[in-house]
């Protein structure tokens, strides 16, 4: 075995590498920081449309709120600048 075939098949175990779960650069973490609060924020929107939905099962209501929802959704998860 050569030195670089050896290489090739320990490197993820010599440098840490964004595919790494145990590295994380700063700027990821603010990231996942950001992200995992943007994903709380539409859960709970979710939650309360699909409460609301339950409880006035109409459906001239449970249209409206489920295009909102989709939309509020769409327009937090959005990663344009």
């Amino acid at each position: 075995m050569t030195i670089l075939n050896w290489l090739k098949t320990h490197q993820h175990k010599l440098s840490p590498s964004a595919q790494d779960p145990q590295y994380l650069a700063p700027s990821d973490i603010v990231t996942a920081k950001a992200v995992k609060f943007k994903l709380n924020v539409v859960k709970n929107i979710w939650i309360g449309a699909g409460l609301s939905m339950i409880a006035v099962p109409l459906i001239q209501w449970i249209l409206p709120v489920s295009m909102l929802a989709t939309f509020l959704s769409f327009m937090i998860l959005d990663e344009t600048p």
